[in-house]
């Protein structure tokens, strides 16, 4: 997760040389627990809630093909990203499972809690780092 989703081809023409990556790079504390959630954890029963692959996947078109720049196309697939985790992948994902009492900081979990967002350091770390600019 630290190396970020590595964007290259997907850019087109128009930024052909240029690389994108949106990741968590200095979340080194948070890259585990996101990793089990963007890529499930059977093991840790966590179920997959893809808040980086999925949203550039459906975003990166409609995005690249209207940007000025590689920084911009950065900037609006973090905002999708953390879009993601607002909406709970827009009401897609599994919500908390009945084993789980306690969220990671302690607190409770309530008929209020919010799948991935305790704290909005999740959220807080997605960056972009672009390449070739």
């Amino acid at each position: 997760m630290r190396e970020g989703i590595h964007i290259k081809k997907a850019l087109g023409e128009k930024f052909a040389g240029m690389r994108l990556k949106i990741g968590l790079f200095n979340a080194a504390d948070i890259a585990v627990y996101a990793a089990a959630h963007e890529f499930g954890s059977p093991r840790m029963n966590i179920p997959k809630r893809s808040f980086l692959l999925e949203p550039i996947k459906r975003e990166l078109p409609d995005i690249a093909k209207n940007a000025k720049s590689v920084n911009d196309i950065g900037v609006k697939l973090v905002a999708a990203c953390q879009e993601e985790i607002t909406t709970e992948g827009h009401g897609s994902w599994k919500g908390f499972s009945e084993n789980y009492k306690v969220r990671p900081s302690g607190q409770p979990v309530t008929s209020a809690s919010k799948l991935l967002r305790d704290t909005g350091a999740l959220s807080k770390s997605i960056t972009f780092k672009a390449e070739g600019v």
